[in-house]
């Protein structure tokens, strides 16, 4: 009989031990903290125009990240917004917590280095470090070619700074996770995709 209570405490205490691990690793541990590459974005017209073509035509970085008239077909963003951010992604469409597109014009990421832009759009990790939600496909994004990374920061850099403070995330807990399990473990940018033959 003693047996039984024995293994039946240390099944619960390995269990214990084991959702705490996890737990510590889905929100302490991840998401792991990228080194920022050190890059300085010349933004010549070449850059400027095809950012602007990315950004809109491509990517769709200024659909989600303005105020849309959805009022028109398609919902374009509306004129003066652009970058502004304010796109709501909610239960409306889903997710069990809020997230609201954040402003990217140069009023909110002023004090954003070209590096920490970079690393945002292909690695998913925030300034402060933490994970963004893959609503942002920074996993496609990771593909890109540098030069037209390089042409979307230059891009945003143009944008005129738009005044608009938008409310803070508020992901649940299984967002959190599904952000920090999403986040790239290692910086893209530091491996050697040199051909080893």
């Amino acid at each position: 009989m003693r047996w039984i209570i024995r293994t039946v405490a240390a099944l619960i205490g390995i269990t214990v031990l084991g959702v705490a691990g996890v737990w510590l690793y889905l929100f302490v541990i991840l998401p792991r903290d990228l080194p920022v590459p050190d890059l300085a974005v010349e933004a010549t017209p070449a850059r400027l125009e095809r950012g602007e073509y990315l950004a809109t035509a491509v990517y769709g970085c200024i659909y989600c990240h303005s105020e849309r008239d959805w009022s028109l077909f398609g919902g374009p963003p509306k004129p003066g917004r652009i970058g502004a951010g304010g796109e709501l992604f909610d239960q409306s469409v889903g997710l069990s917590g809020m997230i609201v597109a954040p402003n990217i014009t140069p009023y909110h990421v002023a004090d954003w280095s070209d590096g920490e832009i970079y690393r945002a759009i292909v690695s998913g990790l925030h300034k402060d470090g933490y994970a963004f939600f893959p609503i942002m496909p920074f996993d496609v994004y990771l593909y890109l070619d540098n030069e037209d990374i390089y042409s979307i920061i230059a891009y945003l850099r143009a944008l005129e700074p738009i005044e608009n403070d938008t409310p803070p995330r508020n992901p649940s807990r299984m967002m959190q996770m599904i952000g920090n399990l999403r986040a790239l473990p290692h910086a893209p940018w530091e491996i050697d995709t040199s051909d080893p033959v």
